[in-house]
């Protein structure tokens, strides 16, 4: 007893002691946290809880060496204290090393057999190392030492885990294991049962699993009876019961109907009995097997809704109907439209009643096309008639009668009529003039619609914004099939209209990026980018919108913060998906493991991870290594692995579901075109990651034969590359622009590997004659790359800003949009030629960088020849022929550097060029009238500051790496 409360008195003091630490830890003060444990340490130079603190604290101020080295010590004293155990447990999550976390809990249960926290801790290790064989034999020894039933389901979970990664060991020996132990306990609680289905339901054993349900169904404290239905209706389909599924469904489509999954739960159960030509026995009376059935019922549900509820009905009855015409029509089944009525008349009835929501469009689009062409014509006329208000009657509109949300019904009803005739193809018939007509008719609504908005707050999105994105769809269109640029930026000046007035719009901002990167004009898709705070998953999802075009024209840092937000993200995502798996062990959700687990596995194989390593390893080759940061820095500092990714296990996470133009063949793109765009990514990031790792190779002199393999392999990527046929249709929706098609053009791919083969003949020393002739071809093919001088005319002014302020939209600025010319300077951009700029430079840049790294092999090479040359008195034996060549090489890089910064001068100048013509209007600049009003000054500005910005961050690797030559004094 007195040796018990000595301990106490000890860990009490111990506590005390520490707290200024954890104090210190908590408020981020760590150099003081550091120095605390320090004085601790001089006291009590053994207790392990203050060296884990300055551990931690030595992490954090970023001694990470001193930090591991301490760590292990401590892990060697096998301590079992909780301080200790937990702070190095955070420690070892902090450095991504989870895998040394379960030998510290390993060796404490050891000491403390049977140990419940302990043994818990061990577990939730695992479950962090991803290691479900040692969770299943951690979770069986806890249930031994405290037989609890939540115990036994996690071993139980941890065998389901196994048979997910193996499935066929998993259906042979795994799930029945699982099985039988589930079945020697009761069941007490809803987690119990639902992974007790998860095992019958992998197993295949369906008929039990609904037998399972319905024990569950009588008890009253487990599952709610609208999940048991709805998984009951789940194993009579994989039965395929659809007489079982389709009464089911009936009685709840009768009870709920506005529920959609019921609806098509019906309808496929439906088609299967019709396909099959099932027939009732006695006990099916409530099965509906036949079309007339389904009518029958679809209609009294259809008019039931709308005797009740008439002042606010329900889309799913109206809906339903629509869907069963829709299917009945497919099948060429007897016809009910006396009963049912036909399908324009069912679209038109459904337009009639919810035209006013945003919805309608999406609703019936899917069931237009089924109708014929004449048929549409006519719909579109009574639909037409039916929501024209007289909108743009300034008589009408000026009317106090009518409120302001009853106006904005109708902006949105119109907009279903336009959107519509978008949709059929109307737009795509009419003649230029028609085109034009129409865009100043939408703007006109538009401009008298923004006045209904004003109530909403700034934050809301504002129906009459539609009015404005399809004039400016129409515009492009009118660029697609003229490729007159002046009404590419006409549509941008639209965009940009719409985007000040709904600052909370994603639409206006999401065709702006693409427009403007088609345009090569990235800085303003940087800022438009933060404004939409993408987030999370969305770094995977929606990252392609600026990741191929960042780095590919030249705003390196710009790309070094995206790299970073999207590595970081990663990263947190394999730390919160571990975090929401051991909640799921703790709150017994065992059903949410299986996703949480698929999730993580599928973020960690996109495509956009792999890209992050390797574009922004690439990136800091060319921008950084010898001009800010010296090599052996950078390349440790790389996340680069040793392994090359696998190629076949790549996802594709981008969601191209967004899409802001209502004509049928700009919707949401095609199944093979996103299979085609991923193939084109997965051979550029082959070609980038083979050529990434060469230039490491070659940069730190490793192994020669492994950098002649991945020259081969380079090679080969190449030849693909070279094979690859890209896409030949622009489009603002859907993947970019494959970065293969602009790299192609500029002959990066066989620039790269000819250079790189020069420097693998230096590293073997294997100089043939060809060597010499091969490098004046990759200088001369460089010099055919630069951009041809042009006389640009008119003075020059350093002092413009690139930085713009944000407008605020005048009255006069919609009449401008289809007035004002388009200066010369913004239809001359063409982004082919700062592409070229890019790849020139970083060629150039990474020339210099292995010329500079070589700079010893050539010494080496010089140093031997004098010392053979001194053991042979007298003998006159010529220097070998790599050190006039290598020194030729170079020379021709500092002429071509020279030639390379001034083509850039010139980009420079073109680009300040054009915020003067904003100042001294001229009949060259395309302002001959001098009006210029505050969104188009906006626009070049925006495009000239994003010029400037590329090339000056050009100009500062060039520069670099001319000074890079200057010293190597060869």
């Amino acid at each position: 007893m007195a040796g018990k409360s000595i301990a106490t008195s000890i860990g009490t003091v111990n506590e005390r002691r520490l707290r200024p630490v954890y104090d210190h830890l908590d408020n981020g003060n760590n150099k003081s946290a550091l120095h605390e444990a320090d004085k601790v340490l001089k006291k009590q130079r053994d207790l392990t809880a203050a060296k884990v603190l300055k551990t931690i604290a030595l992490h954090r101020l970023g001694r990470t060496d001193e930090a591991f080295q301490l760590s292990q010590e401590v892990a060697l004293t096998t301590p079992v204290d909780e301080n200790s155990l937990q702070g190095l447990t955070l420690y070892y999550r902090e450095t991504q090393r989870i895998d040394l976390i379960p030998p510290l809990y390993e060796n404490a249960v050891s000491k403390c057999p049977g140990n419940e926290e302990y043994l818990t801790h061990l577990f939730m290790s695992y479950v962090r190392a991803g290691k479900p064989k040692d969770m299943q034999r951690v979770a069986i020894n806890l249930f031994k030492h405290h037989p609890n039933n939540p115990y036994l389901f996690w071993g139980v979970m941890a065998i389901v885990m196994q048979a997910i990664e193996n499935e066929k060991l998993g259906k042979a020996m795994l799930l029945p294991l699982a099985e039988k132990m589930i079945e020697k306990r009761k069941l007490e609680a809803e987690a119990e049962t639902r992974l007790y289905l998860i095992v019958l339901d992998k197993l295949g054993k369906y008929e039990k699993a609904i037998t399972v349900l319905e024990i569950e169904a009588k008890r009253d404290f487990t599952i709610n009876k609208d999940s048991i239905r709805g998984m009951t209706s789940e194993f009579n389909k994989k039965l395929g019961k659809w007489a079982e599924v389709n009464s089911c469904a009936k009685k709840s489509l009768t009870k709920n109907p506005d529920v959609w999954n019921h609806t098509l739960d019906y309808l496929d159960s439906l088609e299967r009995l019709i396909e099959s030509e099932w027939t009732p026995d006695g006990s099916s009376d409530e099965v509906d097997f036949g079309w007339g059935s389904a009518v029958e019922l679809f209609v009294e549900i259809k008019n039931r809704e709308v005797a009740e509820n008439s002042d606010r009905p329900r889309r799913g009855p109206h809906l339903a109907v629509l869907e069963l015409a829709w299917r009945k029509a497919k099948y060429a089944a007897d016809d009910h439209s006396d009963r049912l009525g036909s399908m324009e008349t069912l679209i038109f009835e459904y337009v009639r009643v919810f035209c006013s929501k945003a919805c309608c469009f999406n609703d019936v689009k899917k069931y237009v096309d089924s109708i014929s062409h004449e048929k549409k014509t006519e719909m579109l006329e009574k639909i037409n008639g039916l929501v024209s208000t007289e909108f743009c009657n300034k008589e009408n509109a000026s009317n106090g009668d009518v409120d302001d949300k009853t106006k904005e019904k109708e902006i949105v009803s119109h907009l279903t009529y336009v959107k519509l005739q978008r949709y059929l193809g109307h737009h795509e018939s009419m003649t230029r003039n028609e085109k034009l007509h129409t865009v100043n008719e939408l703007l006109e609504r538009y401009e008298d619609g923004l006045r209904y908005s004003d109530y909403r707050p700034s934050t809301d999105l504002r129906a009459v914004d539609d009015y404005c994105l399809i004039a400016s769809n129409l515009l492009y269109d009118l660029y697609l099939e003229e490729g007159d640029k002046e009404f590419a930026w006409r549509s941008i000046y639209l965009l940009e209209l719409g985007k000040n007035k709904s600052q909370s719009n994603f639409k206006f901002k999401f065709l702006l990026i693409r427009l403007y990167c088609d345009f090569g004009i990235f800085l303003p898709c940087a800022q438009i980018y933060d404004s939409l705070e993408i987030k999370h998953v969305q770094q995977d999802s929606l990252g392609y919108l600026v990741f191929n075009s960042v780095s590919e024209l030249g705003h390196y840092q710009l790309a070094s913060q995206a790299f970073e937000a999207s590595r970081a993200y990663f990263l947190s995502n394999e730390k919160d998906s571990l975090e929401f798996l051991i909640a799921c062990f703790k709150n017994g959700t065992f059903h949410k493991i299986p996703e949480f687990v698929s999730f993580r596995d599928r973020v960690k194989r996109s495509i956009q991870a792999t890209q992050t390593v390797m574009e922004h390893t690439y990136m800091d080759l060319v921008t950084q290594a010898e001009i800010e940061t010296p090599l052996s820095d950078l390349l440790s500092a790389s996340c680069l692995t040793p392994e090359m990714t696998n190629y076949e296990q790549l996802a594709d996470n981008r969601d191209f579901t967004l899409t802001f133009d209502w004509s049928s063949d700009q919707g949401t793109p095609a199944e093979d075109r996103i299979r085609k765009s991923f193939e084109s990514e997965k051979i550029w990031l082959r070609f980038r990651e083979l050529q990434v790792r060469t230039i490491v190779q070659l940069l730190t002199k490793q192994n020669a034969d492994e950098i002649s393999c991945l020259l081969r392999d380079l090679d080969e990527s190449v030849k693909k590359m070279s094979d690859f046929v890209g896409e030949t249709k622009t489009s603002r929706h859907g993947p970019p622009r494959s970065r293969i098609t602009s790299a192609q053009e500029n002959e990066y791919p066989s620039l790269v590997c000819r250079i790189l083969r020069l420097f693998e003949k230096i590293l073997n020393e294997n100089l043939e004659t060809d060597w010499e002739a091969t490098s004046k071809s990759v200088i001369s093919e460089l010099l055919e790359s630069l951009p041809k001088e042009s006389n640009g005319d008119g003075p020059v002014k350093d002092n413009l800003s690139a930085d713009v302020p944000s407008c605020v939209m005048s009255q006069e600025s919609l009449k401008n949009a289809m007035t004002l010319p388009v200066p010369d300077s913004l239809k001359s951009l063409d982004r082919r030629n700062l592409e070229r700029l890019v790849s020139v430079s970083e060629v150039f840049s990474l020339s210099v960088l292995l010329s500079c790294t070589f700079k010893s092999n050539i010494e080496k090479i010089k140093s031997d020849a004098l010392k053979r040359r001194r053991k042979k008195k007298g003998s006159q034996e010529p220097m070998p022929s790599v050190i006039r060549r290598y020194q030729d090489f170079v020379r021709e890089l500092k002429d071509f550097g020279a030639k390379l910064k001034s083509s850039l001068d010139e980009a420079r100048s073109n680009a300040l060029a054009m915020n003067f013509a904003l100042l001294e209007p001229t009949e060259k600049s395309g302002l001959t009238n001098g009006v210029v009003d505050d969104v188009s000054s906006q626009i070049v500005k925006l495009a000239s500051g994003s010029l400037l910005n590329s090339i000056q961050q050009l100009c500062g690797i060039v520069d670099g790496r001319v000074k890079n030559l200057k010293m190597m004094n060869v």
